[in-house]
């Protein structure tokens, strides 16, 4: 039983292995992407894993049937244009694939194409697009070819673009990618030519004398033109011809314009054409004259003969005496005689002259006095001195009036008599024309200021515009000696007293005769000599400056020598060279300045052994040390010192444009300014002074300031002097020129017929 019970089950396992299933694992279609016209169709094919598969039953289906649909089989029907997606299923296992299917329009036939142009006309080098337009508008393929019968004619690319090469004709030819339909465009091509702009001819005007030729030069525009021909006319032949090369012929006097004109485009230009008579003479009318000074006469020139050209040119022998204009108005300069000739411009050898007599005018123009502003004690006299312009006037008869007659009476010679304390103005009122001049006088119980200078041209020395009576009163005689004054070589001021270096001449008694004991220079105070100074020569002195009764002077020996030699308030002096690393120094830019503890300061511009430059300071202190200190390289300007009653030293200093202060060395401000070459420094009462000497224009200026801050601007007639600046201790700045003293903006003393050296301020 056993056994028939086990076999029964062996052949129950083995039939049911024998109907076992296999289901798929996968699905895939042959195609993912695929893209139909509407109406068209496609099969896709669908492949199951594995291939022992025993259910392979699959359904379709589309995502959207309105735009394409699949049929069980797996078809594919394109219906409208759009997107589907077709889908692919197992029904067991439900594994799916998919196939995108685009749907387009379904394609409209080409049926013919156009050219905007069926012929055109171009010139060689010019480009032109035709535009081929395909039938339908809306015909699926729109794609052309262009082609050109002749290329060396006409070529064209596949946009179309025609570039015409040279002169002929080509058919550009258009044809369509479906269907081949054509259509063609008859290009012709024309030569290239450069048209004329305009033509000009040099010169614009010409002057010929009878028989001569000139050759005109022209210009076509563009130099590339095609056809660059012209053809020249005369309007009057009578007067001149022209040659179809442009070559002018002289017939006879007068005048004719010359014209040229293009072939193409008809451009003119003109040249005028002046023939002229042969100059013979030229007279002068009239052919003498007389002119007072400062007048004008008018002078004419004829030129001989009549046609000749009339232009002259003029000139004077001597523009000292009389000057002509290029019109023939000669103007009167100076008395004496001259020549005034005019010659022809096209033959100037050939003149004519006027003899001009220039008398002098004696006429008053003006007068000034001399000081504008004076300073008496009660008591006092001055006599004022009268300018007169110009200087040879006839009448110099003046009225003298004083606008206060209690403080100060002014006599017919002009001596100012100071009568009480008060202001007075002394008026000079010339007899002919009536001008006027004035003087401010004050009058005071104590003197006021005293205003000392020095001329190049006399030994005296001035005091408020006289000379000082003080010269020689100090000259000594004894049994053995004689010392008289001879000239002042340099002055200075310390408040009240007045430094001088002056000149004696001694004589002395050798064996009952007088010889010459020789020249000796002293310094003198208040103009008593109190010390004698050894110098080299006449022109020795360099600078001098006084502080607190200390005496500095800084003298030249010869070459590149130079000495300091200080004073002190006993009398006694000391003497020390300056040495140091300068090998040469620039004597006229030496300035001094005397501190009040007696340290005597020195600045220059100098030059060491290697060729450089420096701006260099000597301080020489009362021990008898002398240090030099450079502190400006590469410097070649001008400077002044000055010295503070605090002992502050000021440096102002210039070099080209740029001008700066300097205190003790350091920098307080800086400013530019035209021209500067002189320069003034006064430090006192708390306050530093400044004065710059410009050029403005080819006017002269002097920049005055105080602290830095600008005073004001003084219109300068001539270049200042060394050391121009001194300032009084109620702030009166005065400033020296060559010819001039200013005290403020207002002139004291004029100095004429010399120049002034130096001068000096004593309240």
């Amino acid at each position: 039983m056993k056994r028939i019970l086990f076999a029964i089950a062996a052949l129950l396992t083995l039939a049911s292995s024998c109907t076992q299933e296999v289901d798929p694992t996968s699905v895939r279609l042959d195609q993912h992407e695929l893209t139909l016209a509407e109406g068209e169709t496609a099969s896709l094919t669908a492949t199951i894993a594995p291939s022992n598969a025993t259910n392979t039953a699959v359904n379709w289906s589309s995502s959207k049937p309105s735009v394409a649909d699949v049929d069980k089989n797996g078809k594919v029907t394109a219906l409208t244009e759009g997107q589907a997606s077709i889908s692919v299923s197992t029904l067991a296992g439900g594994l799916t694939d998919a196939c995108i299917v685009t749907v387009t329009k379904k394609p409209v036939p080409v049926t013919g194409v156009k050219l905007d142009r069926t012929s055109y006309e171009m010139t060689e080098g010019d480009t032109y697009q035709l535009t081929a337009t395909v039938e339908p508008a809306n015909a699926s393929n729109q794609s052309v070819t262009f082609t050109s019968s002749n290329d060396e004619v006409a070529s064209v690319d596949n946009l179309g673009y025609v570039r015409a090469h040279s002169e002929g004709t080509a058919t550009i030819t258009v044809k369509t990618e479906d269907g081949g339909f054509t259509a063609k465009c008859e290009v012709t091509v024309l030569k290239y030519t450069i048209p004329v702009v305009g033509v000009w001819v040099q010169p614009n005007e010409l002057t010929l004398q009878k028989g001569e030729t000139a050759t005109l030069q022209w210009y076509v525009d563009p130099e590339s033109a095609t056809d660059r021909s012209v053809k020249f006319a005369s309007s009057d032949t009578k007067v001149a011809t022209v040659s179809d090369e442009g070559v002018v012929t002289a017939v006879d006097y007068g005048e004719a314009t010359v014209t040229i004109s293009t072939v193409d485009g008809g451009f003119t230009d003109e040249c005028k054409v002046t023939v002229a008579a042969v100059v013979e003479g030229v007279t002068i009318t009239p052919a003498s004259v007389e002119i007072a000074e400062g007048k004008t006469a008018q002078l004419s020139a004829s030129v001989s003969p009549a046609g000749a050209s009339q232009e002259v040119e003029w000139a004077s022998f001597d523009n000292n005496i009389a000057k002509v204009d290029a019109s023939g108005l000669v103007t009167a300069v100076a008395a004496g005689t001259t020549r005034i000739s005019a010659r022809s411009k096209e033959y100037p050898d050939k003149q004519g002259f006027c003899e001009v007599t220039v008398t002098q005018d004696n006429t008053l123009k003006g007068i000034s006095l001399n000081p504008t502003e004076l300073t008496l004690k009660v008591g006092e006299a001055y006599t004022l001195t009268v300018l007169y312009t110009p200087d040879h006037a006839v009448n110099k008869k003046v009225g003298w009036t004083s606008s206060n007659g209690d403080v100060a009476t002014v006599t017919s010679e002009g001596k100012v008599v100071a009568l009480a304390e008060g202001t007075a103005t002394i008026t000079a009122t010339s007899e002919e024309g009536g001008f006027t001049a004035s003087c401010a006088v004050t009058v005071s119980k104590e003197a006021g200021a005293r205003v000392y200078y020095t001329v190049d041209s006399t030994t005296d020395l001035y005091v408020n515009g006289v000379p000082d009576p003080l010269s020689g009163a100090f000259d000594r005689e004894t049994d053995s000696f004689i010392s008289s004054f001879n000239y002042v070589k340099g002055i200075c001021s310390d408040g009240s007293d007045l430094y001088s270096l002056e000149r004696y001449s001694d004589i002395v008694l050798n064996e009952g005769s007088y010889v010459s004991g020789g020249d000796v220079l002293y310094l003198c105070k208040n103009r008593k000599p109190v010390c004698k100074v050894d110098a080299h020569s006449a022109y020795d002195l360099i600078g001098m400056s006084s502080c607190n009764g200390y005496v500095g002077i800084v003298l030249w020996e010869g070459e590149d020598s130079f000495y300091i030699v200080r004073i002190n308030h006993d009398g006694t002096s000391s003497r020390k060279y300056i040495t140091g690393r300068a090998v040469s120094f620039s004597w006229t830019k030496m300035f001094c300045a005397m501190a009040p503890d007696g340290t005597f300061d020195i600045v220059d511009v100098i030059w060491d052994s290697f060729g450089s430059r420096y701006m260099a300071i000597y301080e020489y202190a009362n021990d008898g040390t002398l240090t030099e200190t450079l502190i400006k390289p590469d410097f070649n300007g001008f400077s002044a010192i000055g010295i503070s009653d605090e002992g502050d030293r000021y440096i102002l200093s210039g070099n080209g444009t740029d001008v700066e202060l300097l205190k003790n060395e350091e920098v307080v401000y800086n400013t530019t300014v035209n021209g500067n070459e002189r320069y003034g420094l006064h430090a006192t009462g708390g306050h530093v002074y400044t004065a710059v000497q410009c050029e403005t224009g080819g006017r002269l200026t002097m920049e005055e300031a105080c602290d830095g801050k600008p005073v004001r601007t003084l219109n300068l007639n001539d270049i200042c002097i060394k050391n121009p600046l001194i300032v009084s201790s109620s702030g009166d700045m005065y400033v020296a020129t060559e010819n001039h003293i200013y005290k403020n903006e207002k002139t004291l003393f004029t100095i004429t017929d010399t120049w002034l050296t130096g001068f000096a301020v004593v309240e």
